[in-house]
């Protein structure tokens, strides 16, 4: 055989071991995709796609499935460069855009993921992903009315998925439109009566419109489904502290420290009530209060309750997060609202719960308490 004919040879074995070994990795990577092995995932993958002779067929869900894998490690970057890639190839993949926008979405680049979801909305009209995917961007962006448009046009799509009216719901809700609300989440119970995540919505809604009873129904009824529901717990403790059961939400709120026994407004709730209730709160709250972080915040107001710290001490604390004494202020009236009460200050104590309805976020539990609490003082 001539020098010339065993080069060619000897080429074409060597181009058709690389391109196995495309393959072989390409599958690897998939397989490790599929069983959540992220690690593996990347490092199959690229060495799939830094062979030259992978098809560009097979270059798009390689640039897919490393772009999941980059985002389930949390970066961010190299996922949405990913998706990119695979887009680069084939503008029409639904798949990349969906997962590309999802990333724009974490990353609160609305825009960018507005964007993305438009475009699989004109791909695909009829899919009702598409409109799910921008209402919850809208509804991120604090976009009520285009996320409930959106929800809306899903509904259309799909009637009977009970999530999108449960998202529609939340977002009336807090619009202040609780008879929507309600309406939505009433639906939604009828489509699928065993999600106990219908029940914490449409209890968070009744609870927001002070309808405290129908609320602490909902919550029981969703913690029986969920007993661990952390959130679920926290609600029926909040709405029973509302309706005034003072004793039960104490209950409540033991059962919820006992989860979370580091998670300093839990045992401050537990303080309130156990207080309201004519028990010994301070006992209880200075075992409790070892466990958390006496350096971060609501730890100075823990401190007020047990008498270690004045209240301009627990001002200079809220004070000094500049990005967040707003918010810390508006839970300082709350709190000494409440420390206020306990020593049957009224007068001082009402203009503090004003404020506190006046300037807290609308989702701040103290928001809905201060009004509650304004009930009892009429």
């Amino acid at each position: 055989m001539r020098a010339g004919l065993i080069a060619v040879v000897l080429l074409n074995f060597a181009a058709g071991g690389a391109l196995a070994s495309a393959y072989s990795d390409f599958n690897a990577g998939v397989a490790a995709h599929n069983r959540e092995d992220w690690d593996e995932s990347v490092t199959r993958l690229s060495a799939a796609l830094d062979a030259p002779d992978l098809s560009q067929t097979l270059r798009v869900p390689a640039y897919i499935d490393r772009g999941d894998a980059h985002a389930a490690r949390r970066e961010w970057k190299e996922a949405i460069a990913d998706y990119s890639a695979a887009l680069a190839i084939k503008p029409d993949n639904l798949e990349a855009l969906m997962h590309r926008a999802a990333i724009y979405e974490a990353e609160r680049k609305y825009s960018d993921a507005i964007g993305d979801y438009a475009q699989v909305i004109a791909l695909r009209p009829s899919m009702a992903m598409g409109y799910e995917g921008r209402a919850s961007t809208h509804d991120d962006a604090n976009d009520l009315d285009a996320a409930i448009a959106d929800y809306s046009a899903a509904i259309a799509i799909d009637p009977r998925n009970a999530a999108d009216y449960t998202l529609r719901g939340s977002a009336y809700r807090r619009q202040g439109n609780f008879q929507k609300a309600i309406a939505d989440q009433n639906r939604a119970i009828d489509i699928d009566s065993k999600s106990p995540q219908i029940y914490f919505e449409r209890a968070q809604t009744y609870q927001d419109e002070g309808e405290y009873h129908h609320a602490i129904t909902d919550n029981m009824n969703g913690l029986r489904m969920r007993p661990a529901d952390t959130d679920g717990r926290l609600q029926l403790g909040l709405s029973l502290w509302a309706y005034g059961r003072f004793a039960d939400a104490a209950a409540a709120f033991t059962q919820l420290v006992d989860q979370r026994p580091t998670a300093p407004y839990s045992v401050l709730w537990l303080a309130l009530a156990e207080a309201r209730a004519g028990q010994d709160y301070k006992t209880d709250l200075t075992s409790r209060a070892a466990k958390l972080d006496p350096d971060k915040w609501p730890a100075p107001l823990v401190k007020l309750y047990l008498g270690q710290a004045e209240m301009r001490d627990v001002v200079d604390a809220a004070g000094a997060d500049r990005a967040s004494v707003k918010n810390r202020m508006c839970e300082v009236d709350f709190y000494d609202a409440e420390f206020n009460l306990l020593k049957g200050d009224k007068g001082s104590a009402r203009p503090q719960l004003e404020a506190a309805v006046a300037n807290c976020p609308r989702e701040f539990i103290e928001h809905d308490a201060a009004n509650a609490e304004l009930q009892r003082l009429k």
